[in-house]
């Protein structure tokens, strides 16, 4: 610290030694203090600076050559020289400077009186001009302010002019509804460009209100005019749906004709469709019947009337009214055909004409509105398919007749083509088309049931004339691929094996065929699904219906009184029970129809295409010719129980069971019978199937078998001479049944009905009971009367036995050894039975 405090010490002695060396000129020394405090502040700055200078200043007062200070001080003396030299230059300088201007200061100084006398002049000069303008100032006032005025109002013309005359325009267009917009835009143009320039007018108030007041009726004009227009739609909308229709079915007609799937002609009538019309035109053009300048030109005001929103608003709802209101007319009304037609039309009319203002302009509806769907919103066209589809859901199955709801299906079929063809979905209404089938298969059902009933309770059944040729070629369109009998001798007069109720049916059928395929016309089907539908709808009728109708003809009263359904309409008379001619005339008719069923499933597998073949085999085949079998086998049954009700009345049952009569020709009625049987099995029952006649016969036979043996077993007692008899009746009817020319193959099968009754007559009236009973006790099972039953010989050699006992006087007649013997047979014989039973 203390060689620091003495460096400090010897710094300072330095400066003050430099400075006291060189002394300023001509200026007195300041006071001792002053030099001191002055040092110190210098000594401190220039300790604490860092700077070049101080750092320089500190190396030379720091150096311990006291040569350097005397260089250092030397340098400075000349550089303070040097500085005063430049000094006394500049000093010279202005110097010279100050000279010249005191000169000129003296020269200007003698110019002055010269410059007061000209300015005296000029200010005189300045004073009489002054008094001369005076005189003529009112003069100038006037002057300007004419002038002024004359500004003004030809700038208030040049403004008022143009309003004018755009006023005179405005009310011009004003008279011409389709200026309207104009007229509109140049009140708008007046009201922000022009008015604002005559606000200082009188007028202007009056010509503002005006504008207001004709602005109001363009607005009030153009909402008449978009009155008009919905007006226009609505009542054209059924217009366009049935031209749009008209000309899709037209289209639909020459596709099928370019495409050579034309169907077969039908042989019922021809039914008028209402869109089977030519038109000329290849596409709908709504603009033929309503003019959508008046939309527009309403939409082109309302968007100069800065309302374009509002009228999109209201356009979108005042259709949508429309088209609320044309779905709700129907609901809860008894709809017909024709409206529901008329509805179809004036729904796909509203939609062609909303897609038309959405090509033309996209603004005032949009393609989510019309068609998409969202779970909040759902689009129009939704909105009316949906309620399109419960309105025909309620009202389809009110319409009676099977031509309505095919000419409604046909309708919803073009009116989903009409959609499809403006990008509409239209899949829930084809599907609801298709499901109409049920509808439409009901109600055709019910007209062929009515049909059916008029064809079989009409019918003679007997052998159908030929009266003209039209029943000649259909008979030999039914007899001449089938039948194996020569039938190209047919001709007109002559008659065939059938009745009338065959070509009728068989007509009746290929109808109803025809009326399927007409149904499935239009529908996105293949055909496999068509040819099944085909299938199916004619299996149930012929199995339900027509099954019906003819079992209940056959019927009983009782059996038809169960059948209400299929009798006649009440007032008309009902055939009583059909005897043997018109069953046997049913049984071949049937026949000729179970043969006519082939026709019908080549008219349902008819295809334009010859070498078009089905993808798959066919799931469901036509079950007809099996229905009819089971009608043949019903009607066979029926005939068989009227067979034996003539059996029941012609056999009877009063024999002498004690007859004592050795030879006695047939019984009566063997006789009756046997002819009966001939006669009807010859020659009535001769167009029979084989199978038929041969089953029929047999259990005729069987039946008489039945009701002799029944004959029989019947009386308290028998003589042996009653069985002798009884026995020649049985062989007159096995002698009948093995010379029958109808069935020659069969006669050992119609003699096997009678076996079981010969094998016992023959055991009891030979007294060969004792093969029986050999052949019992040795197991024998295939012999000489095999088929005789222990029992009912037991049973009838009782009543022999009590027939011996009781018979009277017989014994002064006849050897008693011989009775004796007689009754210890029996006795003998019924006690070696018993025992084996």
């Amino acid at each position: 610290m203390g060689s620091s405090g003495g460096g400090e010490e010897v710094q300072k002695k330095k400066l003050v030694s430099l400075t006291a060396a060189t002394p300023t000129p001509q200026e007195e020394p300041p006071p001792p203090e002053k030099i001191s405090n002055q040092y110190e502040y210098l000594i401190t700055e220039i300790e604490g600076s860092d700077s070049f200078i101080a750092s320089t200043i500190r190396e030379v007062f720091e150096s311990d050559r006291p040569e350097d200070h005397v260089a250092f001080q030397h340098g400075l003396d000349k550089r303070i020289k040097h500085h005063s030299s430049k000094i006394e230059k500049m000093c010279f300088a202005n110097y010279s400077s100050f000279n010249r201007s005191v000169s000129q200061l003296v020269h200007l100084n003698a110019n002055m009186s010269e410059f007061s006398c000209n300015v005296q002049s000029i200010s005189t000069q300045a004073d009489h001009a002054l008094q001369v303008a005076m005189k003529h100032e009112t003069g100038l006032q006037k002057t300007a302010r004419s002038f002024v005025n004359v500004q003004k109002t030809r700038a208030a013309l040049r403004n008022c002019l143009p309003v004018l005359h755009m006023h005179a325009k405005m009310l011009q267009r004003l008279h011409d509804p389709a200026m309207h917009y104009h007229a509109l835009k140049l009140i708008d143009e007046i009201l922000s460009d022009a008015l604002p320039l005559v606000d200082s007018q009188r007028f202007r108030e009056s010509l503002h209100k005006d504008l207001l007041a004709r602005k109001a009726f363009i607005r009030d004009t153009t909402r008449d005019c978009f009155k008009s227009y919905l007006e226009s739609v609505w009542s054209n909308a059924g217009k366009i749906g049935c031209l749009a229709m008209q000309i899709m079915q037209h289209t639909r007609k020459n596709q099928l004709a370019l495409s050579h799937k034309s169907p077969k002609k039908s042989s019922g009538p021809t039914r008028a469709f209402k869109y089977d019309v030519a038109v000329q035109e290849s596409c709908v053009d709504p603009e033929a019947f309503i003019d959508f300048k008046l939309l527009f030109k309403c939409q082109l005001i309302f968007s100069a009337l800065g309302e374009e929103e509002i009228f999109h608003h209201k356009y979108q709802l005042d259709r949508k009214d429309q088209l609320t209101k044309l779905m709700q007319q129907r609901m809860g009304k008894k709809c017909t055909k024709e409206s529901l037609c008329e509805l179809l039309e004036r729904l796909i009319g509203f939609f062609i004409i909303e897609e038309h203002v959405l090509c033309t302009n996209c603004h005032l509806v949009c393609w989510d509105t019309l068609s998409d769907s969202s779970v909040s919103a759902p689009g129009w066209w939704e909105e009316a398919v949906q309620a399109l589809e419960t309105l025909l859901l309620l009202e389809t199955p009110n319409l009676q007749l099977a031509d309505d709801v095919l000419v409604l299906k046909d309708v919803v079929v073009l009116f989903c083509a009409v959609a499809n063809s403006y990008s509409f979905s239209s899949q829930r209404l084809e599907s609801l088309a298709y499901e109409m089938r049920e509808h439409y298969v009901r109600r055709l059902n019910d007209t062929l049931i009515q049909r059916f009933i008029t064809i079989f309770w009409k019918d003679s059944y007997s052998p159908m004339v030929l009266r003209d040729r039209m029943e000649l070629s259909l008979a030999q369109s039914l007899v001449n691929p089938l039948d194996e009998v020569g039938t190209g001798q047919l001709g007109v007069g002559s008659s065939v094996q059938f009745s009338e109720c065959v070509p009728k049916t068989y007509r009746a059928l290929k109808e109803y065929v025809n009326c399927l395929r007409h149904f499935c016309a239009g529908l996105e089907l293949t055909d496999q699904v068509k040819e099944d539908f085909m299938r199916g709808c004619l299996n149930d009728l012929v199995k339900e219906h027509l099954n019906g109708v003819i079992v209940t003809v056959i019927g009983s009263r009782e059996e038809r009184a169960t059948k209400a359904m299929y009798l006649p309409p009440a007032g008309s008379s009902i055939r009583g029970t059909l005897d043997l001619h018109q069953l046997v005339q049913i049984i071949a008719n049937c026949s000729f129809l179970e043969r006519c069923c082939e026709h019908v499933e080549r008219a349902i597998s008819y295809h334009p295409d010859p070498s078009w073949q089905p993808l798959r085999p066919r799931p469901v085949k036509l079950l007809a010719g099996a229905v009819f079998k089971d009608i043949t086998d019903q009607i066979a049954t029926r005939l068989r129980d009227y067979i034996k009700e003539k059996i029941d009345q012609m056999i009877e049952m009063e024999y002498d069971w004690t007859s004592e009569t050795a030879v006695q020709p047939p019984s009566d009625y063997i006789t009756e019978l046997t002819c009966y049987l001939r006669d009807n099995f010859t020659i009535h029952l001769a167009s029979l199937p084989p199978a038929v006649a041969v089953t029929t016969f047999m259990e005729a036979c069987q039946y008489i078998a039945k009701l002799l043996r029944a004959c029989l077993f019947c009386a308290p007692e028998i003589s042996t001479n009653f069985l002798k008899l009884f026995s020649d009746d049985v062989a007159t009817l096995e002698k009948f049944t093995s010379e029958l020319s109808f069935a020659p193959e069969e006669c050992e099968m119609f003699r096997a009905a009678f076996l079981d009754l010969r094998q016992l007559l023959d055991c009891i009236i030979n007294e060969q009971c004792y093969v029986l009973i050999h052949d019992a006790r040795s197991g024998v099972s295939g012999g000489r009367f095999a088929r005789v039953v222990l029992r009912d010989v037991a049973v009838l050699l009782e009543r022999l036995r009590v027939h011996e006992a009781n018979r009277p006087g017989r014994a002064l007649f006849s050897r008693g050894n011989e009775r004796d013997r007689r009754i210890k047979y029996l006795e003998t014989t019924i006690r070696e039975i018993h025992s084996l039973l």
